[in-house]
């Protein structure tokens, strides 16, 4: 169970860098990384070579870096479970695992803490999750048409009571209940705060492909996300940590978080997401104490390609890093920003995708990673056993899938591969807006930096 205790205070230091740990191999990949990566804004004239700059950088990590412990949440029931939105489908965990078996990664999966209804609560107002347990069971829900347990009249007041909760019953949106619903939940919860517990033992970086529900509010289902592991995570985390910096890298906005930590500078969250998704402006950038510790970056769907997006990703991230000096990172790496989900509007590919999370690993501090939204379970899978092969200090794009796996037949799309390739589009990337928007967001940070970012509070 969670608890609360006296936070450290955060204070800047003379200097407005982040420090480094002083061991040699950091400082020989902090430097590599800062020579090869493109510091102006994003633009036209990096073309692939931004890109290849990156994977340059993300390559003297890997061999500058010793090897780095890392724990992998897996728990085979929740692949038992029928969940409404398609977007958090567990089966996309169950086609991971399979890929991580059949290419022998190797990781922690043990986890310790069983999350409680009080550790919900802790985020979630209690009648939101006494109605969540009570819409678990769908038999006492569901009408039967022969035995009818229940008049109209009493199923109106049913659809209602959920209503007030953005709920619904079966099949009727994204957000309708379905069985077992609250402790498929609890065991989502319970992969995030396991993570942040492995993290206390001195792991430096621990993975729930479960987890990332970021946009469920205090007492509101939004998006298929029911409860908000991310914001539960963040307050695990800074009962320990200074500050811990919030990265969502999805389709989606990760407005649930946003909003949770809107008015604090304990917890600074930094979403990168489609300019197309209705919330998350880049306008939106906290109040009170928080004002300048929200940040958002809606990136237009053609500049979800390797060449433009990830140089822009890994200039923010720095930049934001420095900034907020967190002593953790939380970072969603939603397979949705891939080519090849259903709403094919975003276009990275894998090797985009992971260079994204070599930028985040390159901060060196513990690091949370989350799965986050998607529509496609075979790519979702292909990008998270990537990604854990990757942080245990291993390449397998293009491996061939073993013959050995499960359920290699889920995966003929790739031809059997361990490989997203970007679609071929015609519409040009606008590169000049990008980089205003980039420009904006870095002198917001320098303000930041120089302490000239005023508070700003609610007026009435």
């Amino acid at each position: 169970m969670m608890t609360s205790s006296a936070a450290p205070v955060v204070t800047r230091p003379a200097s407005s860098t982040p420090p480094v740990p002083s061991s040699e191999p950091t400082a020989t990949a902090a430097a590599s990384t800062s020579n090869v990566v493109p510091s102006g804004p994003a633009g036209s004239e990096h073309g692939s070579n931004g890109s290849t700059t990156i994977q340059a950088a993300a390559l003297s990590i890997q061999q500058a870096l010793p090897p780095r412990p890392i724990f992998s949440f897996y728990l085979g029931e929740l692949s038992q479970y029928q969940v409404s939105s398609e977007l958090y489908s567990p089966s996309r965990g169950r086609l991971c695992q399979s890929l991580c078996e059949a290419f022998n990664l190797k990781t922690e999966q043990k986890v310790e803490i069983l999350a409680t209804r009080t550790d919900l609560g802790q985020f979630h107002a209690d009648n939101y999750l006494g109605l969540l347990q009570i819409a678990s069971d769908l038999s006492a829900l569901e009408a039967d048409e022969k035995t009818r347990k229940r008049t109209k009249t009493e199923d109106n007041l049913v659809k209602e009571r959920l209503a007030v909760f953005n709920l619904s019953l079966p099949s009727e949106n994204k957000n309708s209940v379905f069985d077992g619903l609250f402790a498929y939940h609890r065991l989502c919860v319970s992969g995030s705060l396991g993570a942040a517990h492995m993290l206390g033992l001195g792991c430096d970086v621990a993975i729930n492909w479960f987890g990332g529900h970021t946009r469920a509010r205090k007492a509101r289902a939004v998006g298929g996300c029911f409860v908000n592991d991310s914001v539960l995570t963040c307050l695990g985390l800074i009962t320990a940590h200074s500050r811990v910096l919030h990265i969502s890298m999805d389709f989606c906005h990760c407005d649930g978080v946003e909003e949770a930590f809107y008015t604090t500078d304990r917890v600074a969250t930094l979403s990168f997401h489609s300019s197309t998704f209705p919330t998350g402006s880049e306008e939106d950038t906290g109040y009170g104490k928080g004002a300048g510790y929200s940040v958002n970056v809606p990136v237009d769907p053609a500049c979800f390609t390797d060449d433009v997006f990830v140089p822009l990703f890994y200039r923010i991230v720095h930049a934001c890093t420095e900034a907020f000096m967190p002593s953790a990172i939380i970072f969603v790496a939603s397979p949705s920003v891939m080519a090849g989900n259903r709403d094919g509007e975003l276009n990275l590919s894998l090797k985009g995708y992971l260079d994204c999370l070599e930028v985040v690993r390159a901060m060196q501090l513990p690091l949370i990673v989350l799965g986050g939204a998607g529509s496609s379970p075979s790519v979702a899978a292909i990008g998270w056993c990537a990604a854990t092969a990757r942080c245990l200090g291993q390449d397998l794009i293009g491996a061939e899938i073993p013959e050995s796996c499960s359920m290699r037949d889920h995966f003929a799309a790739s031809n059997f591969k361990l490989e997203v390739n970007a679609r071929t589009v015609k519409e040009k990337p606008d590169t000049v807006k990008l980089a205003g928007l980039e420009a904006r967001i870095r002198n917001r940070m320098r303000l930041l930096v120089e302490g000239s970012v005023q508070e700003v509070h609610y007026s009435g």
